[in-house]
């Protein structure tokens, strides 16, 4: 009786372990696509990013040179404000000529 129930374990074990391999082999294959997918969604991202952030950089640079453009339009107009005669005509020329 204990040989019968000792074969009878180990064909169940067999049986068993050909199941759970088939369906690690099943589960491993679905992590592995599911790790593509996750991939190229990673990928996706880090180019949005580089995008976004190339967008800022310019941004940044447009910014900067509305800044300037201001800060020279400013200094002309206090110069206007303290300029006299022949000063005061040639500064508003330089305005006319910023403005274009």
């Amino acid at each position: 009786m204990v040989v019968v129930t000792n074969v009878i374990l180990t064909i169940i074990g067999a049986f068993l372990s050909v199941v759970l391999t088939k369906f690690l082999i099943t589960n491993g294959r679905a992590i592995v696509e599911n790790g593509r997918k996750m991939d190229e969604g990673f990928r996706r991202m880090d180019e949005g990013f580089r995008q976004m952030g190339e967008g800022f950089r310019q941004m940044g640079e447009k910014l900067d040179e509305g800044f300037r453009q201001m800060g020279e339009g400013f200094r002309l107009i206090a110069r206007l404000i303290v300029a006299e005669g022949e000063e005061k005509e040639k500064v508003i020329k330089e305005l006319k000529r910023q403005k274009k």
